[in-house]
């Protein structure tokens, strides 16, 4: 049996989710409340010693990050492939998930983070918020979520998230003009990696940055029309929290987009 450590509005979960979907695949979900920490636990830093979801447990097997969990799925179990045939597709393909791994990726977590977190962190006692938020082994991370906590959506660090948001959508409004989807005519592990970002853009509040992108709006669409899409992100979330996520988003835009002017 597959197992899925899992956490329900991570993009990188939701990508490897979307791609058990597609190929049918059972497992089970553990979930990995990330807002306690649970994911530093000792137990859960043997497995994943960088303390990030997901993380895949596949007979004995276990294999970390998205991108690589992905190619493992779709190599390892039958079905429909979810690569392209051509040895230069596949090289288009990968161009695809290596900008995510190597620049989006890395831009989300100052663009994303705290629409789902700055609401409840201000809440608590700032100086345990801190401490809270030290514990995290990749100091990188440390240093972003506490200068965003200070400073709030005027931080530095969230314009060069955002505009590297808004270039991706440029780059795929581009490439979508050639192709009904990101690499040829039928999904690929590209579709399914980008697909949680852009469902941010569009379902977090931050719909504006799409509003002149007739063309990713209508791949969104397609893909949202998958059963894969309902199963892995629609439905992980009831519509009140899919709905006060996009409200928390539309409330920090307004300041989020100073930094794209």
């Amino acid at each position: 049996m597959i197992r899925l450590y899992d956490s329900p509005v991570s993009p990188c979960c939701m990508k490897v989710r979307l791609c058990l979907a597609e190929k049918a695949l059972n497992y089970e979900s553990v979930a990995v409340d990330l807002g306690g920490k649970a994911n530093l636990e000792a137990e859960y830093l043997a497995m994943n010693p960088k303390g990030v979801v997901p993380t895949l447990v596949d007979d004995g097997s276990t294999i970390l990050e998205s991108t690589l969990i992905n190619e493992y799925l779709d190599e390892k179990y039958p079905g429909a492939s979810l690569k392209p045939s051509s040895p230069e597709e596949k090289v288009s393909m990968r161009l695809w998930t290596k900008l995510i791994d190597e620049e989006l990726h890395p831009a989300n977590g100052a663009v994303i983070w705290p629409i789902l977190s700055l609401e409840r962190l201000s809440q608590r006692d700032p100086d345990e918020v801190i401490e809270s938020l030290s514990r995290h082994p990749d100091p990188k991370r440390v240093a972003r979520q506490t200068t965003i906590f200070q400073e709030g959506y005027g931080a530095q660090v969230v314009g060069e998230g955002l505009k590297v948001f808004a270039k991706t959508l440029e780059k795929l409004e581009s490439s979508l003009a050639h192709s009904e989807y990101l690499v040829g005519e039928r999904i690929s592990l590209a579709d399914i990696g980008i697909l949680p970002y852009v469902n941010e853009v569009i379902r977090f509040g931050l719909d504006q940055m799409a509003e002149d992108k007739p063309l990713t709006r209508a791949w969104f669409d397609r893909m949202a029309a998958r059963d894969s899409y309902g199963v892995a992100i629609a439905g992980v979330l009831g519509e009140a929290q899919w709905d006060a996520i996009a409200d928390r988003g539309r409330k920090a835009w307004p300041e989020m987009r100073n930094h794209l002017s």
